[in-house]
């Protein structure tokens, strides 16, 4: 079987996951206010990335990756004031349920009354005011097409590798930074590795779906742990800058308190489940994924009935 045909089924997927991302950006960046536009920030953001972690699996061969990555990360950074106001506001509410039986009554309500006013100001100015929305729709017009043409070209299979490499590469040193020293800045670059091999692996699913689905349910759960951590370094760093005179009886002292110790273990958490994730290294990844794809080929090649159809003895 020639090279671009073993590859035909993967450019489609790549091609077609990006439309997808794109065409849906564009429906919800048609919301009109202020509840819609709240819903749809967290929901673009994700489409971006799932376009980014695309176009990372053909960037040895995609003339235009720098300038179209580029673009798309841009764009999303347009709306991460509001993504994180949204996710401060759930912060609280995390640290309010998981100590509630440890805390008075209504103990951060105040609090949480300040968050709200934040959301709703920074909702306010990019929905009315800098009119985001309205200029990333614009600047979404028209691309959304061109993926087809762009994305669905024949491809090596070591394009494809290549790309995958690259991104568990970064993921593996991200890891070993996190390991080293729990910052804002190691956090967040592991969450992007982690989002970025997530998505390539769902596109990659049918050469073995079993085991991507292990690999995708664990890398589900550092994103998790990542986002919560983050959220609560964005929530901690609110509070000492809008701290004033009623700190305390705003509950401001308790919130840190509890903020600092939930952290902790969430990142003690995600160092761990990073450990496992990227504990082989990049060739020894990468086999997995060649041999399995081997397999596919030939079962496809051999036209043999698929496994979970054989009758097989116990």
């Amino acid at each position: 079987m020639g090279q671009t045909k073993q590859t035909n089924w993967i450019t489609k997927r790549i091609a077609d996951t990006a439309e997808k991302a794109c065409t849906k950006s564009v429906s919800l960046l048609k919301a009109k206010n202020a509840a819609g536009f709240e819903d749809a920030v967290p929901k673009i953001r994700e489409n971006f990335k799932s376009i980014r972690a695309a176009l990372r699996l053909v960037r040895d061969d995609h003339k235009s990756y720098k300038k179209e990555n580029e673009f798309y990360r841009d764009e999303a950074k347009k709306i991460l004031v509001v993504q994180q106001a949204i996710a401060m506001v759930k912060a609280v509410d995390l640290i309010n349920e998981q100590y509630s039986e440890r805390l008075y009554k209504n103990a951060f309500t105040d609090l949480r009354e300040k968050l709200e006013t934040h959301k709703k100001k920074e909702i306010e100015s990019a929905l009315n005011e800098e009119h985001i929305f309205q200029e990333m729709r614009q600047n979404l017009d028209g691309k959304c097409g061109n993926f087809k043409d762009t994305l669905s070209k024949p491809l090596a299979r070591e394009t494809i590798v290549s790309g995958l490499k690259k991104v568990y590469e970064r993921g593996r040193k991200a890891q070993k930074k996190l390991s080293d020293t729990s910052t804002n800045e190691t956090i967040h670059e592991l969450q992007k590795r982690t989002n970025y091999l997530e998505i390539q692996l769902a596109l990659l699913s049918p050469i073995w779906s079993e085991m991507i689905d292990v690999w995708q349910a664990e890398l589900q759960k550092l994103s998790h742990l990542l986002l919560t951590s983050e959220a609560l370094n964005q929530l901690s760093g609110f509070l000492r800058d809008n701290s004033d005179t009623k700190a305390k009886e705003e509950g401001v002292y308790l919130m840190n308190t509890l903020i600092e110790g939930h952290k902790e273990q969430v990142q003690q958490h995600a160092v761990l489940s990073a450990q496992k994730i990227f504990s082989l290294k990049p060739k020894h990844f990468i086999k997995i994924f060649t041999t399995a794809w081997d397999a596919y080929n030939s079962e496809s090649a051999q036209k043999i009935l698929p496994s979970e159809k054989l009758k097989l003895s116990e």
